[in-house]
């Protein structure tokens, strides 16, 4: 039960703050620009926010006792409008999008987005800093518990696998 109060915190938070994104409200002059280029997916021909991955996949992990597909649903729509290069440049951002989970189940689900990604993006070139994101999830996923290994997947796609 706490669980679900959580999510249903957080996403409340993460609409608020995604609607004064919306509505120009909030300043984003300050940020530098590596923050502010990894804080954006690339999605199409439009830019996809790292906060509005995490606020739909907050609704599809609420809409789960309705639809046990939703997160599924919200890993292949955002895969089926994505082209190569931008899943490639995309890769990372969902990656520390994982990094902020607190459940196993929205962890994997954010790392098999990853690796979506990456069969999208056609090639096994990983891009940089992979090998240490990868190793401080895989401690992430230790501390999960997790017996299935999505960061181990991740690693073999992009022959990593010795590295972490």
């Amino acid at each position: 039960m706490r669980f679900f109060i959580d999510i249903k915190i957080d996403r409340i938070v993460l609409e608020r703050e995604y609607e004064k994104l919306i509505k120009g409200s909030v300043n984003l002059r300050g940020l530098k620009k590596p923050l502010k280029r990894q804080n954006k997916l690339l999605y199409g021909k439009s830019m996809l926010r790292v906060d509005e991955l995490r606020i739909t996949l907050a609704k599809a992990l609420d809409d789960l006792s309705l639809d046990e597909w939703a997160a599924a649903q919200w890993r292949d729509d955002v895969v089926e409008k994505i082209d190569s290069l931008d899943a490639f440049d995309s890769i990372l951002p969902v990656l520390e999008l994982a990094s902020e989970q607190t459940d196993s189940y929205s962890f994997e689900s954010c790392c098999s987005l990853a690796l979506q990604l990456a069969v999208v993006a056609q090639t096994t070139e990983h891009p940089k800093n992979l090998v240490s994101i990868l190793k401080s999830l895989r401690e992430h996923e230790l501390q999960l518990a997790l017996n299935d290994s999505k960061v181990k997947e991740l690693a073999k796609w992009f022959r990593v696998s010795n590295a972490i």
